[in-house]
């Protein structure tokens, strides 16, 4: 789980948490090489993260090119 809630008023998901991490668990057979997003320190998915150099160490690049392959 992420604590990311998404802020922006105008969109239906205002208010619930990040989707993400829910969605690979979900949706594993679509992700076999990572089953579950990486959660940061502070408790954030790595892409809502803002920690840069964590993301590079967890391999954000590879996990943004899986999530679009995936959806």
């Amino acid at each position: 789980m992420s604590n990311y809630k998404y802020e922006n008023k105008k969109h239906q998901l205002t208010g619930a948490p990040c989707i993400y991490p829910a969605f690979y668990v979900e949706n594993s057979s679509r992700f076999p090489e990572t089953k579950s997003l990486p959660t940061d320190p502070d408790g954030y998915c790595i892409f809502h993260g803002k920690n840069k150099t964590w993301k590079v160490e967890n391999v954000f690049n590879e996990k943004f090119i899986e999530l679009m392959k995936g959806v």
